[in-house]
């Protein structure tokens, strides 16, 4: 029974290994790259996606036809030392062809003793390498976008803001551990439609949620507005987080960019001055009112004391 087929390539290197009873089929890039790479194999298990492949692996002249690579100089080159200790033995034979529109090389191998009457001919000549190639662009596709998002996680995570992305069409969102730990998400890879329902939580949680509503609904009317300086308080820490939000547009891509950034200390700092200014100023009306208070029972005394010290009074 043939394995399934899910439209992957790892799923269709699978069925050439199975087909022709081979122990390790793989699709790794042509030598003509700086650092090849294998792009998959099967069983997958076998050299994880990325891992390097060594160039003068893929440097050799291809086998033609239903031929199978037995002599052993080439199998050791063809074949390397991070792969053979992947194998459950040392190879004995290869059956090697590329995938030239994709910039790869497909590599059969086998590690039991194998005649050439153990292999059909036929099945190696209806190895369908144009769908092969197909795939392959596609998986290196898939690899790469996958490597941006590391990348990008990576440079997310070195910022100490809570930065959110998320997809209108409700794919997969970007966040960073802060933006995880604020909206209470275990995780940092989450869809895009529930990043955009933990985002109106955190703005249910806040003082004037309703407030909040409203200014969400007038803001973000045009999905081509950006805010900027948009205070949320809270009653819990965070008290005070001052948000932004730009929209992503463009590439086929639609969505958000939301900027979470913790104002609570400047804002308990901004009212600690404000209460000690306004303490201050109270402080110095007082005073103020004090001296003329002062001054004024001074000059009291002083219009008491001329009036006694007037001859008049006196005689």
């Amino acid at each position: 029974m043939s394995p399934p087929d899910d439209g992957s390539l790892a799923a269709a290197l699978e069925r050439v290994r199975h087909g022709l009873g081979a122990r390790a089929a793989l699709v790794v890039e042509s030598a003509h790259r700086t650092t090849p790479a294998v792009l998959a194999s099967a069983p997958a298990s076998l050299l994880a996606p990325g891992a390097t492949w060594p160039a003068q692996a893929t440097a050799f002249a291809p086998t033609t036809g239903p031929a199978l690579e037995r002599d052993p100089v080439r199998l050791a080159a063809l074949v390397p030392t991070s792969a053979r200790l992947a194998l459950a033995g040392p190879p004995v034979a290869v059956h090697h062809v590329p995938l030239t529109s994709a910039h790869a090389e497909l590599l059969v191998v086998w590690t039991e003793p194998v005649g050439d009457r153990d292999v059909d001919p036929g099945a190696l000549d209806a190895l369908d390498t144009a769908m092969l190639a197909r795939r392959t662009a596609q998986c290196r596709l898939r690899l790469a976008a996958e490597a941006d998002a590391v990348r990008l996680r990576a440079v997310l995570a070195t910022l100490g803001d809570a930065l959110v992305m998320v997809d209108d069409a409700g794919a997969r969102g970007y966040l960073n551990d802060a933006a995880a730990e604020l909206l209470g998400l275990p995780d940092v890879d989450v869809a895009g439609t529930v990043l955009s329902q933990s985002i109106a939580r955190l703005r249910g949680r806040s003082r004037d949620p309703q407030g909040l509503a409203r200014e969400a609904q007038e803001y973000l009317a045009d999905p081509s507005a950006s805010v900027e300086d948009w205070l949320w308080e809270f009653d819990e820490a965070p008290t005070h987080l001052r948000v932004s939000t730009t929209p992503l547009q463009g590439a086929g891509l639609s969505g958000r960019m939301w900027v979470f950034e913790d104002v609570s200390t400047e804002r308990r700092l901004l009212e600690q001055e404000t209460q000690a200014r306004r303490a201050a100023e109270e402080a110095s009306a007082a005073l103020a009112g004090s001296e003329r208070r002062l001054r004024e029972t001074q000059a009291l005394l002083r219009t008491t004391f001329d009036a006694l010290m007037d001859p008049c009074v006196l005689l």
